[in-house]
């Protein structure tokens, strides 16, 4: 590691970190956000640099913006938005009579978006579900920045235009 910022989970603290470490170090082989991933791209082609894998949360700018960059190599994940419909069917299922989990921490796996889609293999989730970045599929120009991705879980079909309020 060369170095850290707080990008505030905001697209332009994010840039501005992530332009200052460019700034101090020639050499950057990757760059993990905990927010868009947009500012470091923008930052890292600001400084006229070769674009370098970035890790970052699911929102809806990072996927297109990964798919929309020449060269980006880009794994998105995040809680997925749809958890708490998860706890709510769980809850539903136990008052109709369903037996409770055995367990009481239940994991529950939101997929992996990524530029290369199943081609990535996580050693730390290896059964992970790694989705391949597409525009019209799991990225959405015409849709809001910081919509969530996944949108839906698998057992309920919710389209990008009903998460964004848009339908």
């Amino acid at each position: 590691m060369i170095g850290n910022y707080n990008g505030e989970y905001a697209l332009g603290p994010e840039q501005a970190g992530v332009a200052s470490l460019l700034a101090a170090h020639p050499e950057v082989d990757g760059i993990l956000t905990q927010g868009y991933g947009v500012g470091a791209i923008k930052a890292l082609e600001d400084a006229g640099r070769k674009v370098v894998p970035v890790t970052a949360f699911s929102y809806n700018t990072a996927a297109v913006t990964c798919v929309q960059t020449q060269g980006a190599a880009c794994i998105l994940g995040s809680n997925p938005a749809f958890l708490s419909s998860e706890a709510i069917r769980m809850a539903v299922d136990i008052l109709d009579g369903k037996p409770k989990p055995s367990d009481r921490h239940i994991l529950v796996y939101g997929d992996f978006l990524a530029t290369n889609g199943g081609e990535w293999k996580s050693k730390l989730y290896p059964d992970a579900t790694v989705q391949k970045i597409e525009i019209g599929k799991n990225a959405f120009p015409d849709r809001p920045p910081g919509l969530t991705l996944p949108i839906t879980p698998d057992w309920v079909d919710i389209t990008a235009e009903e998460a964004a309020g848009s339908s």
